[in-house]
């Protein structure tokens, strides 16, 4: 069996497969990043996400397992000893590029440009034995573009806009919504009281991506000045890497992304202008499949792009990404 977990600050998940790549087990839960989220419900997320994929599956045995983790990985693998083939096990650590580059493009190499939580861009070279990064420095210090950063700032301009600070925006009616209250300084209050303030933020990205659909314009500035901050960390990594020339591309990896489409156009119009000649596409599937993508190319070397592409398609279609 094929056992993927992916896991970072606002969710993990998993994908079961058995050596068909047929998918028979699958989990969800929340983050964990113990810089956001206590060690103890980190441990109980990572345990309810694989309790969730073996029910139901008779005397699983995993004899290739692939980890993406921004968490207590060691934990994870004690979770994980009643079910793994210890002689015959392979068991491979995955990068968050290399987790976006084997999940959303099907192959090792190129440029990442990840925005979930936290954002960072990275360029893994084909041959995986180059790489380069800029980014991913905690909301603190940057992480500009994040989905922690979009709702951060969508609640600054809520508190502006009930203060008669800054302009009307439906951003208001959204917090007040979101926290059961008018009352601005109770706002305050949960925010500041808030155990994990990267978490309190980014669950306000739903409702400020919906002000923007609604057209309030100061909500899609917000998504658009994403954009533009995930272009501008991206054009200074491209600019200090060579890549070949069948690396010349970039996929998107994260949440983030697919909260409204002003995030992607503003930053593919810069990259178009600012890196002529790079595709940008949207991730095929998403990152917890990367391990099912790796095992399917090394198993089938003969089989081409678009092959695994249309058969893992078939296979998993829940885990299919088309855009915003």
């Amino acid at each position: 069996m094929i056992l993927c977990f992916d896991g970072g600050g606002s969710k993990c998940r998993t994908a079961l497969a058995d050596d068909d790549f047929n998918l028979i087990g699958e989990g969800k839960s929340l983050g964990v990043n113990v810089n956001h989220t206590p060690f103890a419900e980190a441990v109980d997320n990572m345990r309810s996400c694989l309790d969730q994929t073996m029910r139901g599956v008779s005397r699983p045995v995993i004899n290739a397992l692939y980890i993406t983790i921004v968490g207590p990985v060691e934990e994870l693998l004690k979770l994980l000893a009643p079910y793994r083939d210890h002689e015959r096990q392979n068991t491979f650590m995955l990068g968050e590029p290399q987790a976006g580059l084997w999940a959303g493009a099907l192959r090792p190499g190129g440029f990442v440009a990840l925005s979930g939580t936290g954002s960072d861009v990275f360029y893994v070279a084909e041959d995986e034995k180059r790489g380069a990064s800029l980014g991913g420095w905690g909301l603190l210090l940057g992480d500009e573009g994040s989905g922690a950063w979009i709702g951060q700032q969508a609640y600054r301009a809520a508190v502006r806009g009930m203060a008669g600070f800054g302009p009307r925006t439906r951003l208001v009616e959204a917090a007040m919504d979101t926290l059961h209250t008018s009352d601005i300084w109770e706002i305050v209050r949960l925010m500041y009281a808030a155990p994990s303030y990267v978490r309190f933020f980014g669950a306000f990205v739903p409702a400020a991506a919906q002000a923007a659909r609604d057209g309030d314009e100061v909500a899609r500035q917000l998504f658009q000045d994403a954009g533009e901050h995930m272009s501008n960390y991206f054009l200074e990594l491209y600019k200090r890497v060579q890549p070949a020339d069948g690396e010349r591309f970039c996929v998107l990896s994260g949440g983030a992304w697919k909260a409204h489409p002003d995030m992607f156009d503003t930053f593919r119009r810069r990259l178009n202008v600012g890196a002529p000649g790079l595709d940008v596409r949207w991730p095929y599937f998403e990152p917890v499949l990367a391990g099912i993508s790796r095992e399917l190319a090394l198993r089938h070397p003969d089989w081409d792009e678009a092959r695994r592409l249309e058969f893992l398609t078939r296979r998993y279609p829940g885990y299919r990404i088309n855009g915003v």
